[in-house]
């Protein structure tokens, strides 16, 4: 953390805080490198709380790089400490804000590859689904 440099706070919540910062001396990356720090609260109020985060935390550690997916790039898990997930950047704070703004927002640090179509888009969905170790509800229905 003190190789880092808050530059916004995207939200903030009764659970923490989601900010942008500057990292120095990331490892594969550039000199400077903007990312995202999931900051929660020292002590959470509930324990289920925290169980969900680790939880959260313990997915994203598993999940193996894609260009579609975020990128853990670190975390602190400490049981006494708050918990802290150092994740790749998306601009407009989230990858919901992202993705909603990104056909209409026009950044010159971003350049678009392509559109994707709705068929990428459910192979994608599909391939993903087939690698992940939860089985939701309906992907059980579909393969019943």
């Amino acid at each position: 953390m003190k190789d880092m440099t808050i530059k916004q706070i995207f939200r903030k919540d009764a659970l923490g805080q989601v900010a942008k910062k500057t990292a120095d001396n990331l490892r594969g990356r550039a000199k400077k490198t903007f990312v995202t720090v999931k900051m929660l609260k020292g002590i959470l109020k509930l324990y289920s709380e925290k169980r969900d985060s680790l939880s959260e935390l313990e997915l994203m550690k598993q999940l193996k790089p894609h260009p579609y997916v975020i990128i853990l790039l670190g975390c602190w898990d400490e049981f006494r400490t708050p918990l802290l997930a150092l994740m790749e950047y998306v601009p407009f704070g989230d990858l919901l804000g992202y993705l909603r703004n990104d056909s209409y927002y026009k950044n010159p640090d971003i350049k678009p590859q392509a559109n994707l179509t709705s068929q990428q888009l459910i192979k994608f969905a599909w391939q993903s689904l087939m690698e992940c170790p939860i089985c939701h509800r309906s992907k059980t229905c579909w393969l019943c």
